[in-house]
C-alpha cells in the first residue's frame, strides 16, 4: 500500500515535513498554467479607449487581442522607441540598437491624459511580458504604465499591425 504523503527534503524545509503528492501535482500544474500568461491592467483615457475599441471592431478582433497585438507591434516599431527615447532613465537595447538613458528624464509627462480612465486588461506570454517589463524598467515606471504609454504612442504614430 502506497503512502499519500512523502517526506520533503528541500532547502529551508522542516525536517520530516510531508506534502501530499496529489496536492503537489495540482500545484505544479497550476503554476505551469499561470506561468503561460501574465495579465497587465493598464489605465488609459476614455477617448483613447474608444479609439482602440473602434479599431478592434474594424479588425474583427476582441479588445484584449487587439491591444496585445498593437502593443507588441509598437515594441518592434522603431518610431515608437525613438519617440520614447528622451524619457528613458536607463539604457534600452533592442536588436542591434542601443538607446541611452537620461537619469533626469521625466516619465510622468509621457502618461496619457484625458477625461476619465478605463482599465484595459491584456494577457501576455511570459516572454512578451518580460519585454514590456524591460521597457518599464528603462522608463522607470510600472508595467501597467508602460502598457498605457505604448498604446498611446502606437495610436499617435499610427502603428500598423502585421498580417
Amino acid at each position: 500500500m502506497r503512502r499519500a504523503t512523502q517526506p520533503v527534503g528541500g532547502v529551508g524545509e522542516r525536517p520530516g515535513a510531508t506534502v501530499s503528492l496529489e496536492g503537489a501535482r495540482k500545484t505544479e500544474a497550476e503554476a505551469q498554467q499561470k506561468g503561460r500568461r501574465r495579465e497587465v491592467k493598464a489605465a488609459i483615457p476614455a477617448d483613447l479607449h474608444e479609439l482602440v475599441q473602434a479599431a478592434a471592431n474594424a479588425h474583427g478582433m476582441s479588445l484584449m487581442a487587439y491591444v496585445r497585438s498593437l502593443s507588441l507591434a509598437a515594441l518592434d516599431d522603431e518610431r515608437v522607441i525613438r519617440a520614447l527615447q528622451p524619457y528613458f532613465k536607463r539604457g534600452y537595447c533592442v536588436g542591434d540598437h542601443a538607446y541611452f538613458g537620461n537619469g533626469s528624464a521625466a516619465t510622468e509627462a509621457l502618461l496619457p491624459e484625458g477625461d476619465g480612465t478605463v482599465r484595459v486588461s491584456v494577457r501576455y506570454s511570459a516572454e512578451e511580458h518580460e519585454r514590456i517589463a524591460y521597457l518599464a524598467f528603462c522608463l522607470d515606471c510600472s508595467v501597467a504604465q508602460a502598457q498605457a504609454i505604448l498604446l498611446a504612442e502606437a495610436v499617435r504614430l499610427g502603428v500598423k499591425l502585421d498580417g
